[in-house]
C-alpha cells in the first residue's frame, strides 16, 4: 500500500518556506532515514547529535527522494526542491498524520512496560487477540499481512505512524505495544490512543540513560499517569514499584498476584511441570505453559488480565498453542550427550535470576545448571556485578564472556561482572562469545543444562563500529555439531 498527496495538502499552514512549484510535488513517504528513501519519499534531514541529515541528501536523492525538508541552515546546493522549517521533526510529523490520515487516533493501544517480560507478555496478548491485531515489539513488527524485523522496541513517530497506516489497512482494530522506557521519555508513545497499560516490573537497567532508578520509575510512571476513561491498568503487585504505577493510574486499576500477600484482582499460581492457574472473583482458567518460569506465568497471567477486562472471550483455545518468543527460554537442542541447551534475551541481574531459578527445577540432581552469559559495554555499568552475583547464586558454573562490547574492551567489562562472583572456583572467563558457547556446549554431560543469556533473538554482536552477523541459536548449534552431536533443524 502506497499513500500519496501533494506538498501542498501535506503543508496546509504550517509555517514552511517552499520553493515556487514545489507544492504540487506528490509525496508518497516521509522518512528521515536515507536508507529507508523510496521513490516519491519527502526526506527529513534532521540534525542529531551523532550526525548530520544534510550529509545525506544526495544519498535521499539519489534513491528517489522528491524533496528535503530542513532546518533554516544550508543545503543551498540541493538538488531537489528544499523545505525549510523552524522546527523539522515536529512539522514532519503533523505532515506525516496528514499523509496517512491520523492512524494512531484509529488504533486502540494496549501497551506494555516494565524491565523484562515486555516481548513475552505481548506476544501472549496480540496470541490471544487473535486475528486484526497488529504487534510493535523488540523482536518484530505484525501488521496483519506481513512480519518485519524491528529495529527499536518502541519506534519513532514518523515509522510509528507508517506501521499503524498499514495495520488499520489490512484490517486492524488494535495494537499490542511494547513501551521502553526510551521510547516514553522521548515522546514516541505521545498521542496514542492507550486503552490499556501493563506494568511487569522494574529492576536496575537503562540507567546509562536515566541517571537513576528514580528517573527510570518516573518515566514509566508518565505512561500510566498519561491514561485517560475508558483506559484501564493491569500492573504485577509483586513489584513493589507497582504502587506508584496503580497510584499514577488515573483510570480503573486491575493488579496481579502470585507470590506477595494482600489482595489482587487476579490470582495466579505456578508449578514447575509448567501448569498455571489464573483466578478471577467469577472465574478460574487453567493451562500449561510450554516456557518454564513462574515470571512467564505471570507475563500470561497479565495477558489474560488484559484480554478479560477488554471484553473480548477468555474461554479461547487459543491458550493451548501459545507461542514461545524468540529467544526468550527458547529450547535450542539437545547436545549430542543429552544436555539440553536453551537461549534467553536476560540481560539484566533480575531477568538472568528468573531465568536460572526456572531452569534450576529441570537439572536432575546429578546434573548441573550452566550459564554463558556477558554484559554490554557502553551501557549502564552498575549492574555487571550484580549479574555476576546471580550467576554466582544460581549458576552452577559461568562462563563470562563478551556480550555487544561496543566501544568498550571486553576484558575489563568481565572484571566488572567478576566483582560480583565470590568464588571463581566454577567461573571459565572467555572474552570470545562463540569460543565461550563452544566452550560450554563440550564441558555438558547428560544430565546438564545449558542456559545462553543476554542475546536472545538478536542475530549480531557490536564490537567498536561493526555490526557482526552473530546468533547463539547458531552458534550453539554449530557447536553440537562440531562435537558429533545431531540437530534438528537450523535456525
Amino acid at each position: 500500500m502506497r499513500w500519496a498527496k501533494p506538498l501542498s495538502e501535506l503543508i496546509g499552514q504550517l509555517p514552511l518556506t517552499c520553493p515556487p512549484g514545489a507544492e504540487a510535488i506528490v509525496v508518497s513517504d516521509i522518512v528521515e532515514d536515507a536508507r529507508d528513501v523510496t521513490p516519491g519519499c519527502l526526506f527529513v534531514a534532521r540534525s542529531g547529535s551523532r550526525f548530520d541529515g544534510r550529509t545525506f541528501i544526495d544519498q535521499a536523492r539519489q534513491a528517489g527522494a522528491v524533496a528535503v525538508l530542513v532546518d533554516s541552515r544550508g543545503c543551498e546546493h540541493a538538488t531537489i526542491p528544499v523545505i525549510r522549517s523552524n522546527s523539522p521533526s515536529d512539522h514532519a510529523v503533523l505532515m506525516a498524520d496528514r499523509l496517512f490520515e491520523s492512524p494512531l487516533a484509529a488504533l486502540p493501544v494496549f501497551a506494555v512496560t516494565g524491565t523484562n517480560g515486555k516481548t513475552t507478555t505481548a506476544t501472549f496478548l496480540h496470541h490471544l487477540f487473535g486475528s486484526q491485531t497488529g504487534l510493535i515489539g523488540s523482536i518484530e513488527i505484525d501488521d496483519s499481512k506481513d512480519v518485519t524485523p524491528s529495529r527499536l522496541t518502541t519506534p519513532p513517530p514518523l515509522e510509528l505512524r507508517r506501521i499503524m497506516a498499514r495495520m488499520l489497512h489490512h484490517g486492524c482494530k488494535r495494537v499490542v505495544m511494547e513501551a521502553s522506557s526510551h521510547g516514553i521519555s522521548l515522546g514516541r508513545m505521545n498521542d496514542l490512543d492507550i486503552r490499556c497499560a501493563i506494568f511487569t516490573n522494574l529492576s536496575g537497567d537503562h540507567l546509562d540513560f536515566h541517571g537513576s532508578m528514580k528517573a527510570y520509575a518516573a518515566a514509566k510512571r508518565a505512561l500510566f499517569a498519561g491514561l485517560k476513561p475508558p483506559a484501564f491498568s493491569v500492573v504485577n503487585l509483586d513489584d513493589p514499584v507497582a504502587a506508584i504505577m496503580a497510584a499514577a493510574s488515573p483510570v480503573r486499576v486491575i493488579g496481579c498476584r502470585m507470590h506477595s500477600d494482600g489482595p489482587a484482582h487476579v490470582k495466579v499460581t505456578h508449578d514447575h511441570t509448567g501448569a498455571v492457574q489464573i483466578e478471577w472473583p467469577d472465574r478460574i482458567i487453567q493451562t500449561r505453559l510450554r516456557m518454564p518460569g513462574a515470571h512467564n506465568a505471570m507475563n500470561l497471567a497479565q495477558a489474560m488480565a488484559a484480554l478479560v477486562a477488554s471484553g473480548v472471550d477468555s474461554e479461547c483455545s487459543s491458550l493451548e498453542t501459545l507461542p514461545v518468543p524468540r529467544g526468550r527460554l527458547e529450547p535450542v537442542d539437545i547436545t549430542g550427550c543429552g544436555a539440553r541447551i536453551y537461549v534467553d534475551f536476560a540481560h539484566t541481574d533480575q531477568a538472568l535470576a528468573h531465568a536460572l531459578e526456572s531452569l534450576r527445577p529441570l537439572v536432575p540432581s546429578n546434573g548441573k545448571l550452566r550459564v554463558v552469559f556477558g554484559c554490554g559495554g557502553d551501557r549502564d555499568p552498575l549492574k555487571r556485578p550484580r549479574m555476576g552475583a546471580v550467576a554466582d547464586r544460581l549458576a552452577d558454573v559461568a562462563y563470562v564472556t563478551s556480550d555487544n562490547p561496543r566501544t568498550e574492551t571486553p576484558r575489563a567489562i568481565i572484571d566488572d561482572i567478576l566483582a560480583g562472583i565470590s568464588d571463581e572456583h566454577g567461573v571459565v572467563v572467555e572474552p570470545d562469545r562463540a569460543r565461550a558457547i563452544q566452550t560450554a556446549v563440550e564441558d555438558c554431560d547428560e544430565h546438564d543444562l545449558l542456559l545462553i543469556a543476554g542475546k536472545g533473538h538478536e542475530c549480531a554482536q557490536l564490537i567498536g563500529d561493526q555490526v557482526i552477523p552473530f546468533d547463539d541459536r547458531r552458534v550453539a548449534r554449530e557447536a553440537i555439531k562440531a562435537a558429533g552431536g545431531t540437530v534438528s533443524a537450523d535456525v
